[in-house]
């Protein structure tokens, strides 16, 4: 769970993600100005392309070896 100081810094973080300006210290208007930059440059995209895709296949196989050992679990009465 944590505690709302120690979310603090990743709720920051998102909020100052869609900050439209170039400032770190000030919040200039919200937008997505900074993920097209981003996902303009093709390596990036692609990088991160590859990642969702990755998460994809693991979270899968995960899922699958999961279900095959509670089955097993089942069958065995463990």
């Amino acid at each position: 769970h944590g505690t709302p100081s120690r979310k603090a810094p990743i709720l920051f973080l998102m909020l100052y993600s869609f900050n439209d300006g170039r400032s770190i210290s000030r919040l200039d208007g919200l937008s997505l100005r900074w993920y097209r930059a981003v996902f303009a440059n093709e390596a990036i995209a692609s990088a991160a392309l590859n990642s969702v895709l990755l998460a994809v296949i693991a979270a899968s196989l995960a899922t699958v070896m999961a279900t095959a050992a509670a089955l097993a679990m089942v069958r065995m009465r463990v």
